[in-house]
C-alpha cells in the first residue's frame, strides 16, 4: 500500500542522510505521506513511521509509462 519499506530500510545504508525519489504508479501515494502521522489509521501510520526519518519525494508515473517494473512484475 505505502512505500516499500522492506526495500528502504535494506538500502539504509545508501540512503539515509540523501534525499532521494521514490517513482509509484499509485497516484494517491503522492499525498499519503504528508498528512499528519496522527490523523492515520494504525497499519498506514506504522509503515509511515518506518521512513519517517529518510528524506525522501513520491513521483507519480502512470503505469503504461513504467514498461519494465511492469514486465518483470508480470512474469510469473
Amino acid at each position: 500500500m505505502l512505500v516499500d519499506n522492506y526495500g528502504i530500510q535494506k538500502f539504509h545504508y545508501y540512503l539515509y542522510g540523501r534525499k532521494f525519489k521514490v517513482i509509484s504508479d499509485h497516484k494517491p501515494l503522492k499525498y499519503k505521506h504528508k498528512k499528519n502521522l496522527r490523523l492515520a489509521p494504525p497499519r498506514p501510520r506504522s509503515m509511515l513511521m518506518g521512513i519517517y526519518q529518510y528524506d525522501y519525494e513520491i513521483e507519480h508515473v502512470p503505469g503504461k509509462y513504467m514498461v519494465m517494473p511492469d514486465k518483470f512484475r508480470r512474469q510469473g
